[in-house]
């Protein structure tokens, strides 16, 4: 009997609070529709995004004088941190790009990315997701860089130094193709259209170790991957104060 009290004192003295794992809402996936000859692009997502949930952007833009930049903006006030991958300088110049941020309040929400870029000989494509059970300041992990190539089967690594964080990569290329992630990822949105193609995934990785984020094309085509890792909620412990027992 005294165990049993013993063991529901330290339960309420030192209660774990274990918070759910990082989730991605599959219904928040939409991509934009191709804008042409644009400053800007935007798209909204199917539903209200909530607050303190990570939302995610990825895509590409080509222009004749070259992208050296975004900035992603949305209605709820959200602020993004972007990554871009390394421009493609062939057929003519684009660049693919990773933003993340943690939305600012719950709401619709529409999101608009503007390149650097001359508006005169642009595309502008991308797409959005949301997360739940992410970290809500301090968010990012590791960035994984970019890596390029030239070939069927393009690829990014990174380490990830916090177990059960959220992996992002994103692949861009320039000759229509299809695209195909590696069986570890799941797509959140795609363009298989010429100049600008991309394909934009995810995977949770429960273990603080190497990954390789990777894809079949259906060409050899130059390509550009960049990978980011975003952190979980941290678990909790908080101190009760002690039970008195008269």
């Amino acid at each position: 009997m005294q165990l049993i009290i013993a063991l529901v004192i330290a339960i309420c003295l030192f209660p774990t609070m274990t918070l759910a794992a990082i989730a991605e809402l599959t219904g928040q996936r939409a991509t934009a529709t191709q804008c042409l000859n644009s400053d800007s692009c935007a798209v909204a997502y199917p539903g209200n995004v909530t607050s303190g949930d990570l939302l995610v952007v990825g895509g590409n833009t080509y222009d004749t004088g070259g992208t050296t930049g975004y900035t992603v903006t949305d209605t709820v006030g959200t602020s993004y941190t972007v990554f871009n991958c390394t421009a493609l300088t062939g057929n003519p110049n684009a660049t693919p790009f990773i933003a993340v941020g943690v939305a600012a309040a719950t709401g619709a929400n529409t999101v608009t990315v503007n390149p650097t870029l001359d508006a005169s000989a642009n595309e502008i494509i991308f797409g959005i997701g949301e997360f739940s059970g992410t970290a809500t300041a301090g968010i990012l992990d590791v960035d994984g860089g970019s890596s390029t190539g030239s070939s069927t089967t393009p690829s990014d690594g990174l380490t990830t130094i916090t177990a059960n964080s959220v992996i992002l990569g994103l692949v861009g290329f320039q000759t229509s193709s299809t695209v195909t992630p590696g069986g570890s990822y799941t797509e959140i949105s795609e363009s298989q259209g010429s100049l600008n193609g991309f394909n934009f995934v995810n995977r949770m990785a429960t273990t603080a170790q190497a990954y390789t984020v990777d894809w079949t094309l259906g060409t050899t085509q130059a390509w550009s991957a960049c990978t980011v890792s975003i952190k979980p909620l941290s678990s909790a412990r908080r101190r009760m104060a002690p039970l008195v027992f008269q």
